[in-house]
């Protein structure tokens, strides 16, 4: 038995998936290999765990299609997903189509695979995904197929509405007959966003319609529901993302009756307009006009961050650090210590953390203070970690970018390129990735 096969049972058999992967990529057990990952990656994922590694991809789509698992498939497609390849998660997650896996709904939606979504079997309770497949079905263009999916649904849970997507859907002109006849209720959208709304707004289902139609679907929207103000957010959102500044102005005086909704829209306003300088200030007299307990503290606190505004910075820590039930105190207290140049105390601070949040704030913070202590191969590893924790393909670009930085300063320069080309390619649009890539294209 080779020495590797020994390390990567012990590895398997203690729960070290990380270190049993690495293991079993030695070259000693190339044949073995697929059966050997197959096995690793089901057991990785059974207990919640996520791998890493640049070759895991390739690895988890030969494991798939030499074990023939779709549950394997649908892990290679999660990770195509969190590298930027949609195309290629689509691809893979058509393989699934003749089993009898089922695939998650909002897989399927966020690959776009509406015809696999539309046709699959999904429990008669599972009520979002139910509502993707109505929204699958009208993408597809087969609105009579999405009114018969909402008016079969059993019956709506207490906390749950329909999103305003699908209200948009029944409200449009062609099918108010349909509606009234199918005998559908039409109840206010939940008050707050929800994941699927998320999703929606991410494909952009709306902001791509016609300006003038999507207009009017949200005008119809405001008029059966006029006290709602989630249908008012999410027309600001859309007026903001389609370039109608002049409209989305006109348009914040309807929050003025909800002072601490109205503030991040107008700061949203006021940094498209405005210059630093005038912004402080707005957000200063703001939480002041307010009361510290009626605003998101937590996010002043990270816009100071993000405006460089330390002194209104430290002056808000101090105020909010003294409420006892502010459960963001470890994290800002990280935050403090890497301020302060104690750079190792707010490393630990922000492993401690680790634990208590999601996302990649806390691997990205962990990989800046790795950098900063010029750990440049460990802050690249952490860099891509809180590139996997993210679907949001701007930040997915943002830490790939930092990881090319790193294996810049390593001197690895054939890596610091792929790594750029890749933050570009999530990202074409960023002037960082752009101006980093011109560094490559000198003679």
């Amino acid at each position: 038995m080779p020495i590797a096969l020994l390390f990567y049972d012990i590895f398997l058999e203690a729960g070290r998936w990380q270190d049993a992967y690495i293991v079993s990529r030695q070259e000693c057990l190339h044949e073995i290999r697929p059966a050997l990952q197959a096995e690793l990656f089901l057991a990785a994922a059974a207990n919640g765990y996520r791998l890493t590694g640049e070759t895991l991809l390739p690895d988890l789509i030969t494991a798939a299609r030499q074990a023939q698992l779709p549950e394997l498939t649908i892990l290679a497609a999660l990770e195509a997903m969190t590298k930027g390849q949609g195309a290629l998660a689509t691809l893979l997650l058509t393989e699934t189509a003749t089993s009898d896996v089922v695939v998650g709904s909002e897989l399927l939606w966020d690959t776009g695979s509406y015809t696999q979504l539309v046709l699959s079997g999904y429990a008669l309770d599972d009520y979002d995904a139910h509502l993707l497949q109505a929204a699958a079905s009208q993408l597809l263009g087969e609105q009579d197929a999405a009114l018969q999916i909402l008016s079969n649904l059993p019956g709506q849970p207490v906390n749950s509405q329909f999103p305003p997507y699908i209200v948009a859907l029944l409200l449009a002109d062609n099918y108010q007959r349909r509606v009234r006849e199918s005998g559908l209720i039409i109840t206010t959208p939940a008050p707050h966003t929800d994941s699927l709304f998320q999703l929606v707004s991410e494909h952009e289902i709306l902001i791509r319609a016609w300006h003038e139609t999507t207009r009017r679907l949200y005008s119809e929207m405001r008029q059966v529901f006029p006290t709602n103000k989630t249908i008012l957010a999410h027309y600001l959102k859309w007026l903001l993302s389609t370039g109608q500044y002049a409209e989305y102005s006109a348009s914040l005086h309807e929050l003025d009756d909800e002072p601490a909704a109205a503030f991040w829209y107008r700061l949203g306003w006021l940094r498209l307009t405005e210059r630093r300088e005038t912004l402080v200030p707005f957000v200063i007299d703001t939480c002041a006009s307010l009361g510290i307990n009626q605003v998101d503290t937590t996010a002043v606190l990270a816009t100071l961050i993000d405006l460089e505004a330390w002194e209104a910075y430290r002056h808000l820590f101090a105020r909010v650090d003294d409420r006892g039930d502010w459960r963001e105190r470890p994290l800002f207290t990280a935050y403090n210590l890497a301020f302060d140049g104690l750079s190792e105390r707010a490393l630990e601070e922000f492993q401690h953390c680790a634990a208590f949040y999601s996302g990649m704030e806390i691997p990205f913070n962990t990989a800046m203070l790795l950098l900063l202590q010029k750990e440049y191969l460990a802050s690249k590893d952490m860099f891509i970690v809180a590139a996997g924790q993210t679907v949001a393909l701007e930040q997915k670009s943002l830490a790939y970018l930092w990881a090319a930085r790193c294996m810049l300063a390593s001197g690895y320069i054939q890596d610091a390129r792929d790594l750029a080309e890749l933050a570009l390619s999530l990202d074409p649009q960023s002037g960082q990735a752009n101006l980093f890539m011109v560094r490559f294209e000198r003679p």
